[in-house]
């Protein structure tokens, strides 16, 4: 084998993704799992107005709509295998309670008293939220092995945030606010 078929870890078989683009290495497959996954929303018209770009030191960055018309901005760092929803949540005030609620929320997804399809296996995918500023970013780890079901779970975490968790009569008021939702529907 010539040493330009070796990968990071030792031989990798060369393939092609989908636009003829080699994928050498494991971090290029994991690339492509994610963006793969991703895309499969958006070709499912679940995601409107999907983007995805290549970024430094082989990340990807991905933009779509969904819910609210407000762009969602997403982010795949290979390297640290994190899938980050940038600036998730704007306008988060300090001390408001929300940040804590939304913390127990994320906590009880792994739960067992959850039906299998809702819960979130922590030993494929764990989550944490950052707060930057008032603008709360969620971050999931993923690992190697459960790329695709870790890709899945925070998009389906995603949805309940958003239809469950952001719905409540506590928090519809940010959601006008925030992510120009109609405040009669």
């Amino acid at each position: 084998m010539a040493s330009g078929d070796r990968g990071r870890r030792g031989s990798s078989r060369r393939e092609k993704d989908s636009e003829g683009g080699r994928i050498t290495s494991r971090i290029g497959q994991s690339s492509l799992i994610v963006r793969r996954t991703l895309a499969a929303y958006a070709e499912r018209g679940i995601f409107r107005a999907f983007s995805d770009r290549e970024r430094d030191r082989g990340q990807r960055q991905f933009a779509f709509r969904w819910h609210t018309n407000v762009t969602l901005n997403v982010v795949y760092d290979p390297l640290r295998r994190e899938l980050t929803f940038r600036d998730l949540l704007p306008g988060v005030i300090a001390g408001s309670g929300m940040l804590p609620e939304l913390r127990r929320f994320l906590r009880a997804r792994t739960s067992r008293t959850l039906p299998e399809h809702r819960r979130v296996d922590p030993e494929k995918a764990t989550f944490t939220l950052k707060n930057r500023h008032g603008t709360v970013s969620l971050v999931a780890s993923l690992t190697d092995a459960h790329l695709e079901y870790g890709v899945r779970k925070t998009v389906n975490l995603i949805h309940e945030l958003f239809v469950d968790f952001l719905r409540h009569p506590l928090y519809f008021p940010y959601m006008v606010e925030h992510f120009e939702v109609d405040p009669d529907t």
